[in-house]
């Protein structure tokens, strides 16, 4: 048979020849050579071997191994070890596409023993680069020995197979310099790049350049990487977009290695003119953030971390869809076997029960149950499949951990018998239970009323499975030694254990439990169950991280306090309650421990002052550093609570940050604030937060008038004392006879100036200036707390108000009765 496709005069073998080497350069020249000999009883398993070929390349990969496998098993018959090889690497790269790992080994395996019986040096030396390339992510020190391998084999094969040599000298080389081996991966890679050069295999080629740059970097010497890759975009101009592609992405890589961001991110303006992976779009986008970030342009980074954030969402998504699909590749290639096994057994079983009804063969009838059970076998099979892809596609729903519980054990009851499930969220050394599912009344109150005081994360049932990935089976829970007795007492028969992963601080695990029967869990059992916890855990996991970036955008880094975006958002939730105050804080202080100690001793401020406020919030009040020196507060309260209250707790509340601060070693520190409140005070929430804004720098200039350099008490007087009561000046106690009281660093500084000119008015100017934290409405607040802190401790002192002019302490002994 002569094909119409044929070019000239070759003959069939030539023209399959032709047709498997351009299958992948010229798909449409090779499927009119395939067409013309399909058919020939001669020529059609190595007309299936091209065709499984051009499937593969369309990505249709069942299809493909379906009929790499079929070629093989005709070729084996023919003994044509050549074409038999063929389709044996088909059966391996269509078998690894599909995830089947195992199958795609064994068929590379039966492969190499092809091409050793044909003595072939490059086809082993190819099929033990591809053996190798399998074993790279899970196995390095194997994937070594067969890139070893490979390279003295192909190194015998020389000048043949010259581009499967550079690969496995540049693969080699790639695994000894990440084992520490870094001289002898250096002079691997370069071997590999050289040789790849000499035959212009430039893929491989761009390869080893991009991993030699990357070694360059890491060795300190950017420049020397900066050179190659500057030459190979240069002196090669035959290189396809793909390939500069990847040497520009190098470049990016090195020169953010090398600290140098700005070249970084023009390196990355010539990559955009080439279509990013999605992999090199994610490995990108962090470099870019950092490079914004180092540079200072934090609006950049800030955007462009959003982007990433939406990115990894994307990807994850895609990523599962992407997963969703190759299980149902391989689902729809199991059903269709499964199917025509099952036609196959039907045809069989209607054969034998015709010969049975005919020769009445009590041997055949039982050969016809046993198909019947194959069937019922297999269909529970297809079950097992469905329900799990129906579990894999539920958890891609943004549900809570409960929520996912209860509707994949749903789905898995039907092949699993227990009598209860229930969750477990455990947190420290407390654990909670949410019942999942329960199979009647009775085992619904055993899981609700009596599993949680009988279990405790300490018992077994737990402890092993909140610390490891594993699922545990028991059976015959009864005579367990480690059996809880209150559970045995209780008719505890069994259970199963499963991790469901960790976020937002708790542990689960998903406990079901048998109490009819006792019998142990079947295989089926435990692989539908360990798939189920492990989607479960990859799901609840998958839901922690996002919630972690989601909150690190909302931080600011320094303090840990919420961020200028955080404040924004909490203001919005704000406004749709009854009311609420804004205080707008600025660390005084700051900027001269900045300048005349550094920015290190200026972070150590900003972080003890910080801590503290937080540290002394009251409830319903929210800390957040929206930048520098400037801090805010969000008070939340109802419109019963009082302006002068609100002032009280901001009070105190800076009293406690700056006594720390101050505590601290910073002496220089003060704040100053201003209070506004909403909706009282402004009609917006951007107008409550100017108004406040507005007080602030008000408070500080009031206290840049009136501050004064004179401290109120000296180191040396400690005690100070004023009729019957005494004031510690280091503890900042106060004693009397009724009793003692702790004052706040500013109340102190207050009395210490009072006490000084005790019976005599003292300016409130002079006040203002002995904390130099006080404008006229903040010493007033501090007054009014100091008189009912005084009055706790005695009867015969008291701080009186003279109108217009200041304050004056009062004091008497009480009169003796002899």
């Amino acid at each position: 048979m002569q094909s119409s496709a044929a070019p000239g005069a070759l003959l069939p073998s030539e023209q399959l020849d032709l047709a498997w080497r351009t299958r992948s350069a010229e798909p449409g020249r090779a499927q009119d050579i395939v067409q013309a000999w399909q058919d020939d009883p001669e020529w059609t398993f190595q007309a299936q071997t091209v065709q499984s070929g051009i499937t593969l390349a369309h990505r249709q990969h069942a299809e493909a191994l379906r009929m790499a496998l079929t070629a093989a098993a005709g070729l084996r018959t023919r003994e044509d070890l050549t074409w038999l090889w063929r389709a044996l690497n088909l059966a391996a790269l269509a078998s690894d596409r599909l995830g089947q790992r195992d199958q795609a080994l064994a068929h590379h395996h039966e492969a190499l023993d092809v091409a050793r019986t044909l003595g072939n040096l490059p086809q082993q030396g190819l099929t033990l680069l591809n053996i190798g390339v399998l074993w790279f992510i899970t196995d390095v020190e194997k994937a070594g020995e067969y890139f070893r391998t490979a390279v003295e084999v192909l190194e015998q094969a020389r000048p043949r197979g010259v581009p499967s040599l550079a690969r496995a000298y540049v693969n080699l080389g790639i695994l000894d310099y990440q084992a520490g081996r870094h001289a002898e991966g250096v002079t691997c890679m370069e071997r590999g790049r050289d040789l790849a050069l000499s035959v212009r295999e430039l893929g491989t080629w761009v390869s080893a350049v991009c991993h030699l740059a990357q070694v360059w970097t890491e060795r300190g010497d950017p420049g020397q990487a900066r050179r190659e890759l500057d030459a190979a975009l240069r002196e090669i101009p035959e290189l396809s977009a793909g390939l500069r592609r990847n040497l520009l992405y190098a470049r990016v890589i090195v020169e953010h290695h090398a600290g140098e961001y700005a070249a970084a991110l023009d390196a990355y303006e010539h990559l955009r003119d080439f279509t990013l992976t999605e992999l090199e779009q994610k490995a990108v986008l962090p470099i870019r953030v950092d490079c914004h970030a180092q540079l200072g342009q934090f609006e950049q980074a800030y955007a462009l971390s959003q982007e990433l954030v939406a990115f990894n969402k994307g990807l994850y998504k895609k990523e599962r869809e992407t997963e969703l699909l190759k299980l149902e590749e391989r689902h729809q290639a199991e059903t269709a076997r499964r199917e025509a096994d099952l036609q196959r057994l039907g045809a069989e079983a209607a054969r034998r029960e015709a010969e049975l009804k005919h020769l009445e063969n009590v041997e055949l009838q039982r050969a016809l149950e046993a198909n019947a059970g194959l069937i019922q076998t297999l269909h529970e099979s297809q079950l097992v499949s469905e329900t799990l892809l129906g579990v894999s596609q539920l958890m891609q729903l943004d549900l809570e951990p409960l929520d996912l519980a209860r509707h994949a054990v749903a789905l898995v009851m039907r092949l699993v018998d227990a009598d209860w499930c229930t969750l477990a969220q455990i947190h420290s050394n407390e654990v909670t239970f949410e019942t999942v599912w329960a199979r009647d009344e009775q085992d619904g109150a055993f899981v609700q009323l009596q599993l949680p005081g009988l279990l405790g994360v300490r018992d077994p049932p737990l402890h092993r499975s909140a610390r490891h990935d594993d699922p545990t089976f028991v059976s015959g829970y009864a005579q367990d030694r480690v059996g809880h007795p209150a559970l045995v007492a209780a008719g505890l028969q069994g259970f199963a254990s499963l991790p469901a992963g960790t976020a937002n601080g708790l542990t689960y695990v998903l406990l079901l439990g048998r109490m009819k029967q006792d019998r142990r869990w079947s295989e089926r059992e435990r692989r539908v169950l360990g798939a189920t916890g492990r989607a479960l855990r990859a799901a609840v996991e998958a839901q922690e991280h996002v919630r972690r970036t989601h909150e690190a955008a909302l931080t600011d880094v320094l303090t840990g306090l919420g961020n200028r975006r955080a404040f924004e958002a909490q203001l919005r939730e704000a406004t749709k309650q009854a009311t609420f105050s804004v205080a707008m804080l600025d660390l005084d202080g700051l900027k001269t421990i900045n300048d005349t100690r550094g920015h290190a001793a200026g972070d150590m401020l900003l972080q003890v002052f910080a801590a503290h406020l937080r540290a002394s919030a009251p409830e319903g009040m929210h800390v957040f550093r929206l930048g520098g020196d400037e801090i805010a507060l969000l008070m939340e309260h109802g419109r019963t609570t009082t302006p002068d209250t609100v002032q009280a707790n901001v009070l105190e509340v800076l009293d406690a940050g700056v006594s720390a601060a101050r505590a601290a070693g910073f002496a220089e520190a003060g704040c100053s604030f201003g209070v506004a409140r909403w909706p009282d005070e402004a009609v917006t929430a951007a107008d409550v937060v100017a108004l406040a804004d507005t007080r602030l720098y008000a408070d500080k200039r009031v206290r840049k008038t009136h501050r004064t350099e004179q401290p109120v008490a000296t180191s040396r007087q400690e005690l100070i004392t004023f009729g019957d009561t005494t004031l510690d000046v280091r503890t900042r106690e106060v004693s009397g006879p009724l009793g003692r009281t702790t004052l706040s660093l500013r109340e102190s500084e207050i009395l210490q100036a009072l006490a000084a000119r005790s019976q005599q008015v003292v300016p409130r100017a002079e006040l203002m200036g002995a904390g130099g934290m006080d404008s006229g409405g903040t010493l007033d607040a501090y007054v009014s707390t100091l008189r009912r802190k005084l009055a706790s401790v005695t009867e015969q002192a008291g701080i009186r108000t003279v109108r217009g002019q200041g304050f004056s302490l009062h004091w008497y002994l009480p009169r003796s009765d002899a």
